[in-house]
């Protein structure tokens, strides 16, 4: 037997998939944004709106963050040239 009769039989012994269940109304305008409204409920339920306040506030974390990249990045130039 060849590869693509193996492959055939296998898709023709396969049932056919249930016809997927699909809503009357496809958008949802109070996600105010065209990806948003396209996503599909139980995806967008996840989504949480955080406010623009909210993402440009600098935190412990970031400091720490930037302090040790900048040191990081000072060790490794400082080993290249000695």
């Amino acid at each position: 037997m060849t590869i693509a009769s193996l492959i055939s039989a296998a898709f023709a012994s396969s049932k056919p998939h249930a016809p997927r269940r699909r809503s009357l109304v496809l958008t949802d305008e109070s996600a105010r944004h065209p990806f948003r409204a396209s996503l599909p409920p139980h995806v967008r339920a996840s989504l949480l709106d955080i406010p623009a306040e909210d993402l440009w506030r600098l935190t412990a974390r970031d400091v720490r963050g930037a302090a040790s990249v900048y040191f990081a990045t000072f060790a490794a130039v400082l080993v290249f040239i000695l």
